[in-house]
């Protein structure tokens, strides 16, 4: 590939969406969101690809999207560990 050229949009998106998880669980490490803002973010995330219309996005595109931040609210719940649930 060459340098002056974008990335594919699924490796751009991989970047993307590694640094969000990395920055939530920092936030959720550090103390600075708390159990119920961290809860309302996925669960508002969610559900707007779960009610989306396609548009540029399939509807399948949307709810692999919803999967998505399903497992990196998971993933989060199990690095704060069970006492922050």
């Amino acid at each position: 590939m060459d340098s002056n050229q974008p990335p594919p949009a699924s490796a751009a998106a991989i970047a993307a969406l590694s640094i969000c998880e990395s920055l939530i669980i920092s936030l959720i490490e550090k103390g600075l969101l708390d159990p119920a803002e961290f809860e309302e973010i996925f669960e508002v995330a969610r559900d707007a690809h779960l009610n989306a219309a396609p548009t540029d996005f399939s509807l399948n595109d949307h709810r692999r999207a919803a999967n998505i931040l399903r497992r990196i609210q998971v993933s989060a719940n199990a690095v704060r560990g069970s006492s922050y649930l």
